[in-house]
């Protein structure tokens, strides 16, 4: 039981960190846009961000899905 917990935690960590960091890269590209930015130099930044956006993914779940992951097996193990 407490593997699905961490396996879940992790996952769902990696994915809000996902979202977050697409949304926030989203609203950075229309801002460019919005200052008349060529859109080969935007493309150029997106591609910029791969690494970091992986490295900010990973440590996001190993940090927030082992945060939660503790926290939901500590529940799981009151309620048993």
């Amino acid at each position: 039981m407490y593997l699905w917990i961490f396996i879940g935690s992790y996952l769902l960590a990696g994915g809000v960190a996902f979202y977050f960091l697409s949304q926030r890269a989203a609203a950075e590209a229309n801002a460019m846009r919005a200052r008349g930015i060529p859109e080969h130099e935007i493309d150029r930044w997106y591609a910029g961000l791969g690494g970091m956006t992986i490295r900010a993914v990973l440590q996001s779940m190993l940090i927030s899905g082992t945060m939660l992951a503790g926290l939901v097996s500590f529940v799981a193990w009151l309620a048993m």
